[in-house]
């Protein structure tokens, strides 16, 4: 199942309707590749999600999200 605009998405900090673009067009090209190789579904490896999330720390890190109080800066 995918979820656009959801949880752990840019909601906050982006506009909604580019973000729902991106994410829809993302989630298309994904079930396209699904049916190509006749996958029955597609779920993460442990390694992958934790370079992801490693990723995505590195770049919070950059800035005023861990320091700040608000998500509103």
């Amino acid at each position: 199942m995918f979820h656009l605009y959801g949880p752990h998405g840019p909601t906050l900090l982006s506009n909604g309707p580019s973000s729902v673009d991106v994410q829809g067009r993302w989630i298309v090209d994904a079930i396209k590749q699904i049916d190509r190789q006749g996958l029955e579904y597609i779920n993460p490896a442990a390694e992958a999600s934790k370079e992801w999330k490693k990723r995505i720390n590195e770049l919070s890190d950059k800035s005023l999200s861990p320091t700040t109080k608000s998500t509103y800066m």
